[in-house]
């Protein structure tokens, strides 16, 4: 029906040109819609494949040559592994055989480490010397966590050629576990050993070749991955040289043919075929390429009208207007959907030409304006959003023309004014309006304005119910101004609460200026205060020295005449030059001897602890086995422990060994030890406990004895302090024993606790460092 109108349409609607120019149009756009040919090179697809080839043929090679190489290294590591054990096992027997015979009891252990050669035990080599039953009586290890074994068989497995056949099995590769895999060799020795053996863990053995093995591997690795950068160089370069000739063969083609247009594309419509022709950028703006099958750009109106846009006309709709028209030229505006689903605004411009041969063709231009199209959207959706902000902001706004008529104002404007919608119609004059508002104002005061824009002003109002409203105008670029109110009701309150509170503050000014004067008075006071007590630290500190001082002269002035009345009193109870007479007399000698004993005691522990408190006692740190000073504590009391029937215990961990003065470290265990056997009753208990962490030591020891009050806790360890109940009024003391120990305790960097309750037993605790902070200090600064 369309193609018969387009038949009968008169001839002097159409504008008819010559063969030549038409054929000229249409074999322009014919070329336009069919691209060159891209040739590649020919050898390209040959180095596609050849390159590839030689690398993987050259990786191949390369790794089986390796892997050659290292089976030989493999059997010479081994080789050299075997002969330098044997070696080492020749000259260690020479020497154990020559120094036995000059040395025959030597110690097994000191003449194995004697006659080792320099470097003997690396690689993990292990020496056994043995006797005749198979008893290891020498063991030399580099890893000191290696123990040596009972017997030979325990390390090399039982019933080996190797112990009966000695150096002339050589070395052999032995499996004496699951888990373990040794080379091993056995020299016969003369009396009183029997043999050497020498072993070494295979893996060790053989560290250089696997360390070779592994750098091997990493070359190969970094050979593969360089020649996997170079393949996909080639194949990248290749791909981008085609690349560029084929931008460079398209820039070529629009250059020539002018197609120079943005979003733009050229379309030649056959009236008489019914097909229409594209050029390529038509093609690319629906987003088809020649990849979708097709040699060229043509379209059937059937398949063309299934692209446009439902609610648009037609293509036979577009023909039959433009026939029916008198005017050739057309220029009208439609939707194309685009190969991904979206739809294109496009306007297309063009006019209907006719050949002298009677071909009617359409051509033109088809322009991309779906940026237009959704630019003018926005547009109208921001003008809306525009009017919704204005509406809902809680300021007062209007905005007036350059001729003082009304453009645009919100309902707070109308509100403030009294004004309805129809009063405010935009374009009514600004006297109009201003006539009929009748605002609730009281007063109005101008504001100075900060902008130097001219017909800028603020001024604030008063309003009926309480309220303040700050008015800004200022003018817009066309001549215009808008006018903004805002209510400024709790900006005034709070200036007026602030004036309040700078009143309030000035107040509280004067408070603290009368307080600061009485704080600098007080200052005052503290500094006299301080140099009254600088002056009775010293005068404390004198007389600290003075009672030091005072204590060791009597000391040792008390010490010479006790040592006699103790020496005599034992040479007259022990009858050395003949019986006393009476036994009283030997009675009364014990309680000479006793009381002596005693008072030396206290002398001692008096003169000791004015040492610590005068700083002048001296600690020398050594490595000490803490389960070594507790024994030898327990060795001291045994017998009263005996006599009460007292059950010690020690638990906890055997192995700690801590920095700190042996003579100090006795003293304190004796010191607690002491305390618990004397107050706790016979058939009673002492558990001591030792556990260690990474940095602290802690000892417990606990009892069943008397306990002690709360009350007495708090000053119990202090210089003659005693504890006093009904269970502790027989035991005699000096009161410095806990003093001294928590004395002790502390120059070790170290704390004591007790925990005490009466009459069910004590609990003393000590906290010390395993390494002391001056020997840390020291290592820290040879490291450093």
């Amino acid at each position: 029906m369309a193609r018969a109108t387009i038949a009968e349409a008169s001839p002097d609607r159409r504008v008819k040109s010559s063969g030549g120019g038409r054929t000229h149009i249409f074999d322009s756009l014919r070329a336009l819609a069919q691209p060159a040919d891209r040739k590649l090179l020919g050898l390209d697809p040959i180095l596609k494949v050849l390159i590839p080839a030689l690398v993987i043929l050259s990786l191949g090679v390369v790794a089986v040559i390796r892997i050659d190489s290292l089976k030989q290294d493999f059997i010479a590591s081994q080789a050299e592994a075997e002969l330098t054990l044997q070696n080492l096992a020749v000259a260690v027997a020479m020497g154990i055989n020559n120094h036995a015979a000059n040395n025959p009891l030597g110690d097994a252990g000191e003449i194995l480490s004697e006659v080792l050669p320099k470097g003997a035990l690396r690689q993990g080599r292990r020496f056994y010397l043995t006797e005749a039953d198979g008893k290891v009586v020498g063991f030399a290890a580099r890893q000191a966590s290696q123990t040596q074994p009972a017997t030979l068989d325990a390390e090399i497995g039982t019933n080996q050629p190797l112990t009966i056949l000695g150096a002339s099995a050589g070395v052999l590769r032995l499996h004496p576990t699951e888990d373990s895999d040794i080379l091993a060799t056995v020299h016969h020795l003369d009396a009183p050993y029997a043999s050497l053996a020498v072993v070494q863990p295979h893996k060790d053995a053989l560290a250089a070749w696997r360390s070779k093995r592994t750098q091997d591997v990493l070359i190969f690795i970094a050979m593969t991955l360089l020649s996997l950068v170079l393949v996909y160089s080639f194949f990248a370069q290749s791909a981008r040289a085609h690349e560029a000739d084929e931008i460079y063969a398209n820039a070529y083609k629009r250059q020539e043919m002018a197609l120079v247009h943005g979003r733009s594309g050229l379309w030649d419509w056959d009236v008489t075929s019914g097909t229409l022709v594209w050029s390529s950028s038509m093609s690319a703006l629906l987003g088809y390429t020649s990849s979708d099958g097709r040699k060229d750009f043509r379209f059937s109106m059937d398949e063309l009208n299934e692209l446009m846009h439902p609610d648009d006309p037609s293509l036979y709709e577009l023909q039959a207007q433009l026939l029916a028209s008198p005017d050739t030229g057309f220029d009208t505006q439609l939707r194309l959907r685009h190969r991904s689903g979206e739809w294109l605004w496009l306007r297309l411009r063009g006019e209907l030409v006719e050949s002298e041969a009677g071909a009617r063709q359409l051509m033109g231009i088809a322009t991309d304006i779906t940026e237009q199209k959704l630019l003018a959207e926005n547009t109208r959706l921001a003008d809306i959003r525009l009017r919704d902000a204005i509406e809902t902001t809680s300021e007062a706004f209007v905005l007036w023309d350059n001729r003082n008529h009304i453009v645009m104002c919100n309902s707070n404007y109308r509100n403030l004014h009294k004004l309805s919608v129809d009063d405010v119609t935009p374009g009514t004059p600004y006297e109009v309006i201003s006539a009929k508002s009748n605002p609730d104002i009281i007063s109005t005061t101008p504001l100075p304005d900060d902008t130097s824009a001219p017909g800028a002003r603020t001024y604030q109002i008063t309003l009926a119910d309480n309220r303040w409203l700050q008015i800004s105008e200022r003018r817009t670029g066309d001549g215009g101004f808008v006018s903004v109110g805002t209510d400024i009701t709790d900006l005034k309150r709070h200036q007026e609460k602030l004036i309040e509170d700078e009143k309030q503050q000035a107040i509280l000014i004067r408070d603290l200026s009368a307080h600061r004067q009485k704080m600098q008075t007080l200052a005052s006071e503290l500094v006299i205060l301080a140099d009254q007590h600088a002056r009775e630290k010293e005068k404390a500190e004198a007389a600290n020295n003075a009672k030091s001082e005072f204590l060791a002269n009597m000391s040792h002035e008390l010490r010479t005449p006790l040592n006699a009345i103790i020496g005599f009193s034992e040479i007259m109870r022990s009858g050395i030059f003949g019986k006393l007479g009476s036994d009283k007399y030997v009675e009364y000698c014990d309680d000479i001897h006793e009381s002596g004993t005693f008072l030396l005691a206290v002398i001692n522990d008096i003169l000791q602890m004015s040492k610590i408190e005068a700083g002048r006692f001296q600690l020398d740190f050594e490595q000490v086995p803490l389960h070594d000073i507790v024994r030898e504590s327990i060795r001291v009391v045994s017998v009263e422990v005996m006599n009460k029937d007292l059950q010690v215990t020690i638990n906890g961990d055997d192995e700690i060994n801590m920095d700190a003065d042996r003579r100090s470290m006795k003293q304190i265990m004796l010191n607690l030890l002491t305390n618990a056997v004397k107050f706790t009753p016979e058939g009673g208990k002492i558990s001591i406990n030792m556990k260690a962490s990474d940095y602290m030591m802690q000892l417990s020891i606990t009892d069943t004895g008397i306990g002690i009050p709360e009350d007495a806790l708090k000053k119990l360890g202090m210089p003659f302090e005693q504890v006093q109940n009904q269970f502790s009024k027989n035991h005699n003391g000096s009161g410095l024993g806990l003093a001294i120990t928590r004395s002790l305790v502390e120059i070790h960097q170290g704390r004591m606790m007790i925990e005490s309750c009466e009459g069910k037993g004590t609990t003393v605790t000590i906290m010390m460092p395993l390494v002391q902070m001056a020997e840390l200090d020291e290592n820290a600064e040879l490291s450093a």
